[in-house]
């Protein structure tokens, strides 16, 4: 999932066999994405309410939850 705040660009993805997350983010420039270091993240911490460094909007947080729980259920 992506989504943009402050002229930066912020995307989050899901690695079910090693159970985290990994958020990144960037900057659009005229040579091209600029971008920070990535961040990973296990399901459990963020399920905990841990947040990573650049604060996901709430639509995205439930997004995850909703993704990471119904997987859990699945296995």
């Amino acid at each position: 999932m992506t989504w943009q705040a402050n002229g930066r660009h912020f995307r989050v993805q899901m690695f079910a066999s090693t159970r985290r997350l990994i958020w990144s983010s960037w900057v659009e420039t005229s040579d091209g994405p600029v971008y920070d270091d990535g961040f990973a993240q296990p399901f459990d911490a963020f399920l905990r309410g841990e947040l990573p460094p650049h604060d996901p909007p709430e639509d995205v947080r439930a997004w995850l939850r909703e993704q990471i729980n119904a997987g859990l259920k699945r296995n």
